[in-house]
């Protein structure tokens, strides 16, 4: 496959501190896919740090570089599929988030704790079936058994906690053939009143995968009220035991 590098560079020039000697570039274009490079909260023409001690700033920033970076190979933020925030200090993320916002796109799925999960494809999503705050978009037919599980499964958990919904709706897609090949990799993403997600878990190239999230699922359970609390006001929350408390 050719592959297109876009804005190649060499460490030697952008690092001369350091002794590194390696071509790397912003954005590489393989096939119909583009790969970006991480972006800070600097200029791609000037190499200036901009918004230093603003964190809205510098995700506008990263945010300009990327939607030029995808114009230059060709395509668009609508048609990003995944991106990763890193943030040094996370009682910054309510800042971070006034910078724009890439539109939905093609995902894998969240759950709201507000008591919703949300599957993401393709297509405009039909009505949600009543009394399971659960959406479903432009599956393929043959998944529709998988779906219908996962749905009655989140369904007649009603109540529960919403990590154990999702859980036990993704055991339950599995068992009913699941994406039609060996699951390597299972995870589950639950987003609730604060600015970043209160669980972000994942298992990836396992054997059993769902099982294993619903074993990591088990353990940060009784954990995750503390630990966004203690994102919000360290000095409130308990304490975990670590060096440095």
């Amino acid at each position: 496959m050719t592959h297109r590098r876009i804005r190649p560079f060499n460490t030697r020039d952008t690092y001369p501190e350091q002794d590194l000697d390696n071509d790397l570039c912003q954005a590489v274009v393989a096939g119909d896919t583009v790969f970006l490079r991480g972006q800070v909260g600097q200029d791609l023409e000037t190499s200036e740090s901009v918004g230093i001690g603003d964190p809205a700033a510098q995700a506008e920033q990263a945010m300009a570089n990327i939607a030029k970076l995808l114009d230059e190979a060709g395509s668009r933020l609508e048609h990003v599929v995944k991106v990763v925030v890193y943030l040094v200090d996370v009682r910054h993320g309510r800042r971070r988030g006034t910078a724009r916002r890439i539109p939905p796109t093609r995902g894998a799925g969240y759950g709201r704790a507000a008591g919703g999960v949300h599957r993401r494809g393709g297509a405009r999503p039909p009505r949600p079936p009543a009394g399971h705050g659960l959406r479903r978009r432009g599956e393929p037919a043959q998944h529709e058994a998988v779906l219908d599980a996962m749905v009655a499964r989140f369904g007649e958990l009603a109540g529960a906690d919403l990590g154990d919904r999702l859980v036990a709706a993704l055991a339950a897609g599995e068992t009913a053939g699941g994406e039609g090949g060996h699951v390597r990799s299972a995870a589950v993403l639950m987003v609730g009143d604060v600015e970043w997600p209160v669980a972000d878990l994942r298992v990836d190239w396992a054997d059993a995968p769902v099982d294993e999230l619903e074993a990591l699922w088990a353990v940060y359970r009784p954990q995750l009220e503390d630990y966004v609390a203690r994102a919000l006001d360290p000095a409130a929350a308990p304490g975990f035991g670590v060096p440095g408390e």
